[in-house]
């Protein structure tokens, strides 16, 4: 395995070497580095590289200021000319959360992930080692399949998942695949341990959300799949902050399209719904009457004082696109005027959780409400919905899992 790390920070990267060597077969005299876009320029014109490590905020020459864009344009070269030996997988790491964040839309359709490079937290380090010990994995064929969990979790966002991810113990992150990340941890559920995977789909939308659910759901066999994360509420039955219990999803832009006979545009719908299991719904409406352990859960939200959002149960719809019209939120409610949110994925999730093979899992979606899809839309409540998206759905698996995996006699 041949490996190239691009970075201009010395001690960083003498870290990341070391780290390497230590924890990974990998040999020093496979592990070429380069300190600017020039540099990795010249590397990637002569070498094959299995793994490309790259620093987002990278001199172009060695006299050069740091800039995001020198990254970005050796990715663009790399992907889409031929100029450049393209390696066969590509990590990029920064030690910045705001270079992470804006970079993440540019890298995605290049990189197989992005990295906090954090001083303080080594988890990237173990991240980056994992990553190599899988790419040797596999060209030796030595990649044995992950272990099966009890709890699958899968969000759309990775402020979602982040969110979701505060209580617990996990792992680092580490390769389930060519294409995804997965970590994994542990918790009790009335003394009992239990295993948990957890991973955030590359896009938005339930056909990203479905293709994830269907790939880890094969392989790590969970008895319960769970989605968190945020929504918009129907205007007039929720409130912002408000965590919603999927009783049911579905997509409200199934249907057809065609033409009437004065040649205007019509959509028949044809709405096709999933529903959750009883043994879920009878669980939430008794956490959601817990009156005290709302307000405990609201408490760990220290931003700033927020009063208890309502525990609601209703069904949630699911589309393509992000909401901010109120005359769609009215033609969802022609569809199913029970409705209490609408989001772009759950569906997705349901149908992959419906098409899994015997012994099938158990689905659940806890979404919080942080706009109500009109022009008022913004991000300001988002943080705090998907706190309390994360809290909730924690405490229901802490609370209720063990039932609804009794221990074989």
């Amino acid at each position: 395995m041949k490996l190239l790390i691009v970075d201009d920070n010395d001690a960083r990267l003498a870290r990341i070497i070391g780290h390497l060597l230590q924890y990974s077969t990998i040999k020093r005299d496979d592990i070429h580095t380069a300190t600017s876009g020039l540099d990795a320029r010249q590397s990637l014109r002569g070498h094959r590289y299995d793994l490309l490590i790259i620093d987002l905020v990278l001199r172009r020459r060695p006299e050069s200021v740091p800039d995001a864009q020198t990254s970005q344009d050796l990715l663009v070269e790399l992907t889409e000319t031929v100029t450049l030996h393209r390696p066969s997988q590509i990590i990029g790491i920064t030690a910045y959360e705001e270079v992470q964040q804006t970079a993440v839309s540019a890298f995605e359709r290049y990189s197989w992930r992005v990295l906090r490079a954090d001083e303080v937290n080594d988890n990237y380090l173990h991240v980056l080692a994992s990553s190599v010990r899988y790419l040797i994995g596999r060209a030796e064929d030595t990649i044995l399949a992950p272990l099966p969990v009890d709890l699958l979790v899968v969000s759309a966002l990775e402020t979602e998942m982040t969110a979701f991810q505060r209580g617990w113990e996990w792992s680092p992150d580490e390769p389930f695949d060519e294409s995804t990340y997965h970590s994994r941890g542990r918790f009790e559920s009335k003394g009992r341990v239990f295993t948990v995977a957890a991973a955030t789909a590359p896009r938005m939308g339930m056909v990203s959300a479905a293709a994830l659910t269907a790939k880890l759901a094969q392989v790590l066999r969970p008895k319960v799949i769970l989605m968190p994360g945020i929504c918009a509420g129907v205007a007039g039955k929720t409130q912002l902050g408000d965590v919603i219990f999927a009783e049911a999803c579905w997509d409200y832009q199934s249907g057809k399209h065609s033409r009437d006979s004065d040649n205007s545009s019509d959509f028949a719908i044809d709405p096709h719904f999933l529903s959750a299991d009883g043994a879920l719904v009878s669980r939430w409406d008794q956490l959601s009457r817990d009156v005290g352990k709302i307000q405990e859960l609201t408490a760990t939200w220290q931003a700033e004082r927020r009063s208890p959002p309502a525990l609601r149960r209703g069904p949630i719809g699911s589309g393509s696109a992000v909401l901010a019209d109120e005359a769609i939120v009215k033609d969802v409610l022609r569809q199913q005027r029970k409705t209490l949110a609408i989001e772009m994925e759950l569906y997705g999730v349901f149908c992959a959780a419906s098409s899994a093979s015997w012994p099938r899992p158990l689905v659940c979606g806890i979404k919080a409400v942080c706009d109500f899809a009109d022009a008022q839309k913004n991000d300001n409540v988002q943080p705090f919905a998907a706190h309390m998206s994360g809290a909730v759905s924690r405490h229901f698996m802490e609370r209720y899992l063990a039932d609804l995996c009794p221990v074989a006699s």
